[in-house]
């Protein structure tokens, strides 16, 4: 299995929302994602249409973490809400890949994810491609201590 060739083919992202996300840059993300075949589901507290083409898919209600292979927290709120805390808390003890665009980097000071332990990416001040790489990777075992 150390041999395998990782790929992000067929992955599945959640991609929350908190707050009201870059919308051009969200859709960016999704064209890259697209183009690696990496599936996603845009997940927020209620069904709604982004823009013409670009819609929320999931509800924190109807999603689980346990349902993706990785998540993507945009956050421009000074704080997380409780869905999506627990989302990306559930994703992070699991050892999935988890990528935070934040606009308040102090949001999850009172949370159980370190920044910088591996396979936590911020993507606000790095590429979202350093995210795909951790995505064909899968799991981050060195997160254990």
């Amino acid at each position: 299995m150390a041999n395998t060739i990782s790929k992000p083919d067929t992955k599945n992202v959640a991609i929350l929302l908190n707050g009201e996300p870059d919308v051009d840059l969200l859709t960016t993300w999704l064209e890259t994602f697209a183009k690696h075949k990496i599936n996603y589901s845009i997940i927020d507290s209620k069904l709604r249409n982004l823009n013409m083409t670009v819609k929320v898919t999931d509800t924190y209600a109807t999603a689980d973490s346990s349902l993706f292979d990785a998540a993507l927290l945009m956050n421009n709120e000074p704080f997380i809400q409780t869905p999506a805390l627990e989302f990306i808390q559930t994703t992070y003890k699991h050892y999935k890949p988890l990528a935070l665009a934040m606009s308040n980097p102090n949001a999850l000071a009172d949370s159980r994810i370190n920044k910088d332990d591996p396979g936590v990416f911020n993507v606000s001040s790095a590429s979202i491609h350093s995210f795909i790489d951790g995505i064909a990777q899968g799991r981050f075992w060195n997160r254990i201590k």
